[in-house]
């Protein structure tokens, strides 16, 4: 937990210092996606951070371990992941397995929680789970010691498709006033797509500005942001915007011109 909140604090505090100045959404799939092996929260730690699940490969061990001086509860949940109407709604689900739903963690000591494909791939479309791992409050420390801090792992599992499936990303962008554009990235395939950069190509002048990114974008997931126009602009300039994925280029036009 301390790593994520000092990833967000780094970010936030580039994007001040870029053109990137204001992000309208930004996945937490994308931040969970970036961390490494083993995520730490507190006094506990989990391995692996994400997981994958496939018609060839149907269960993942997870590996949790209690570095603190005290016995710890867990409970654990499998959940499924999905956006409707451009929101995640997260629900309980018998799509994958998770056990033991509950755990007891003496200090220094490791606990395995296998979750187990239960249901067939899909054709075409990756699913997404999340499998939930959190700390039960222990009432007898409570009272001794007053408020207690709980902590809460959220790990993302993916379900690939059977089939290969093309991704299918679309790139529109828009001009909001005199001083900022909006540019609008969505997934409109059945399958995650990842993002590492954006480039930005003046095709007046032959220049480019390139922005590394690490943008994870479930089906039907967008990605907006707005920049400032004086950045973009200069000369009339025609723009030619790119993402450089990892399944190749995507090309789109932007014909902004100063008026």
């Amino acid at each position: 937990m301390n790593k994520i909140v000092i990833i967000l604090k780094n970010i936030l505090k580039n994007l001040k210092n870029k053109y990137f100045y204001e992000i309208k959404m930004f996945s937490y799939f994308l931040i969970l996606m970036s961390l490494p092996y083993c995520s730490w929260a507190g006094s506990f730690y989990i391995a692996p951070t994400k997981g994958e699940l496939s018609e060839d490969s149907k269960y993942i061990v997870f590996e949790v371990k209690n570095t603190s001086e005290n016995i710890s509860s867990f409970q654990v949940q499998a959940m499924s992941w999905e956006i409707q109407n451009g929101e995640d709604v997260v629900k309980p689900t018998r799509d994958i397995i998770a056990t033991p739903v509950i755990v007891s963690i003496k200090p220094n000591v490791k606990q395995i929680i296998r979750v187990g494909l239960n249901r067939k791939p899909d054709k075409e479309e990756e699913l997404f789970y999340k499998l939930l791992v959190s700390e039960i409050p222990n009432l007898k420390r409570e009272k001794i010691k007053g408020t207690q801090i709980t902590v809460e792992f959220s790990i993302p599992i993916i379900l690939k498709a059977t089939e290969k499936t093309k991704t299918n990303i679309s790139l529109k962008s828009k001009i909001l006033s005199d001083s900022t554009i909006n540019l609008e990235i969505e997934n409109e395939g059945k399958k995650h797509e990842i993002i590492h950069s954006i480039i930005f190509n003046y095709v007046d002048d032959q220049r480019n500005e390139i922005l590394k990114k690490y943008i994870y974008l479930r089906p039907k997931e967008k990605y907006l942001v707005n920049l400032p126009m004086n950045n973009l602009l200069n000369n009339k300039s025609v723009i030619k915007i790119i993402l450089e994925t990892e399944n190749g280029n995507i090309e789109a036009d932007a014909d902004f011109f100063r008026q």
